[in-house]
């Protein structure tokens, strides 16, 4: 019978020390979350000075971050082009006060009530080029077309003599008083 007790006794033992290294690494992982939430803190207020210290000192920036508020800076004209992509690929336009997408063409913005300025199909084909490739219009000083994904060529950027229909974005005969395309009367 002893050493049945015996073997019991190394059972016990061994679920013992089991138990104790169970509620050890417990413990250790819960304090090691505690510890990986405050350096998610400490990180959320790294980006907090650094946001706060880019919109003081964008214009003055000290030499040790000037390549960053830079980057910064290039990122956000960025973000701005890609905007505006957006609104070209959904066929809308912004409103200038509140930003607000609104229908091609509407007077009045739906959001803040103000009144949107046409753009003169002049104005517009200044501003774009047609890619070489499917025809449609792009912002100029884009690199690939927006609708197609073909490089826009040099060809294309320096290419202004060419009219643009400001509803559909298509080429218009020299002369056409509407879109052939899509019927929008052409401003001269």
């Amino acid at each position: 019978m002893a050493f049945f007790d015996e073997i019991g006794k190394k059972i016990t033992d061994g679920g013992q020390k089991a138990a104790e290294q169970a509620r050890i690494f417990a413990e250790v992982s819960r304090l090691n979350g505690l510890i990986t939430e405050q350096e998610r803190i400490i990180s959320q207020l790294y980006s907090r000075i650094g946001q706060n210290y880019y919109e003081l000192h964008k214009l003055d920036a000290e030499a040790c971050v000037q390549a960053e508020v830079e980057g910064i800076t290039m990122a956000e004209k960025r973000i701005e082009e890609i905007k505006a992509q957006i609104v070209l690929v959904k066929g809308v336009e912004s409103c200038p006060k509140c930003g607000c997408e609104i229908a091609k063409g509407t007077v009045f913005c739906p959001q803040c009530g103000e009144r949107i300025p046409e753009i003169s199909s002049k104005e517009r084909s200044e501003n774009m080029v047609n890619c070489s490739k499917c025809g449609k219009a792009v912002p100029k000083g884009q690199k690939f077309c927006i609708y197609c994904g073909s490089l826009i060529s040099e060809n294309d950027q320096g290419d202004t003599s060419k009219k643009i229909c400001s509803g559909c974005g298509a080429e218009v005969e020299p002369g056409s008083k509407f879109c052939m395309k899509c019927g929008q009367m052409i401003e001269e």
